[in-house]
C-alpha cells in the first residue's frame, strides 16, 4: 500500500478501509450487473416479467417498444442471466420469458435503492 503523505487518515486506517471494501471481482460483478440493467426499456421489460411470464410479442404490445428492440433487450438480459425462456409449444417458434432468481434479485435491489431515495 502506498504511503498517505498529506492524507487525512493514517496508513493503519487506510488498510482497514481497504480490507472492508469490495474485492475487485465483486466490484466487477456489480459493474456488469449495472450494465445489464442500464437501459430504461430493459428495466421496464424486467418489471413486466416480474409480474408474469410473457412472450416478446406481448411485451412489445404492452410497452409500445418495437418487437425487434424487445428481442434485443431480452437477449442482453438472457446473456446476463437475468431472464430465461422456454418454447410455448413444439410446433410454434414463440417463447415465453421469465425472470431468473438473479433477475429477481437485481430488480429487488433497484427497487430498494429507489425506496431509500438513493
Amino acid at each position: 500500500m502506498r504511503a498517505f503523505e498529506g492524507g487525512l487518515i493514517s496508513a493503519a486506517e487506510a488498510r482497514e478501509v481497504v480490507r472492508a471494501s469490495l474485492r475487485r471481482s465483486a466490484a466487477a460483478e456489480i459493474a456488469e450487473l449495472a450494465k445489464s440493467i442500464s437501459d430504461p426499456n430493459r428495466v421496464r421489460l424486467l418489471d413486466l416479467l416480474d409480474q408474469h411470464q410473457l412472450c416478446p410479442t406481448d411485451l412489445a404490445g404492452m410497452t409500445g417498444i418495437e418487437l425487434s428492440v424487445v428481442s434485443h433487450h431480452l437477449k442482453k438480459a438472457r446473456d446476463a442471466g437475468l431472464v430465461d425462456w422456454w418454447p410455448v409449444a413444439v410446433e410454434v417458434k414463440n417463447r415465453e420469458y421469465l425472470l431468473t432468481a438473479k433477475g429477481e434479485e437485481a430488480l429487488q435491489a433497484m427497487r430498494s435503492l429507489i425506496a431509500e431515495g438513493r
